[in-house]
């Protein structure tokens, strides 16, 4: 892998990564404004984190792709499940959608707080036209 190569890849890491943070800052900001139900909101109550990250990434016209897969990675370096991160079970995470809670659940608020400071630092999300 010759050296542009090599900067193409982190170039892309690091636009994966601030959309990442984006997401998350955005997601954070709609749970302290108390989860509104408004006409539009990009936001929803009955999914978890990688269903509301592809309605964010679709609202500001981002492929998901690269993005979902960087959010499972980060899931799998941390030891969780990649696909029921912060669950006990398929149907523990049903009953959680069913019952439109996926919001309350602690484990994923607290990804989302983490991450909100992790990723990098105290950048302001992008803000759909």
């Amino acid at each position: 892998m010759n050296n542009a190569e090599k900067n193409e890849i982190k170039s892309a890491s690091a636009s994966t990564r601030k959309h990442l943070h984006d997401f998350y800052v955005a997601y954070n900001q709609w749970l302290k404004n108390g989860v509104p139900e408004t006409e539009g909101e990009i936001f929803v109550q009955y999914s978890g984190l990688c269903t509301n990250a592809c309605r964010y990434f679709d609202e500001i016209g981002v492929d998901t792709e690269d993005i979902l897969e960087q959010l499972r990675a980060d899931f799998i370096a941390n030891e969780l499940d990649e696909l029921l991160p912060f669950n006990e079970s398929g149907t523990h995470y049903h009953e959680e959608c069913r019952l439109g809670r996926c919001h309350l659940n602690s484990a994923r608020v607290a990804w989302v707080e983490k991450h909100c400071i992790k990723e990098m630092g105290h950048n302001e999300p992008h803000i759909p036209d």
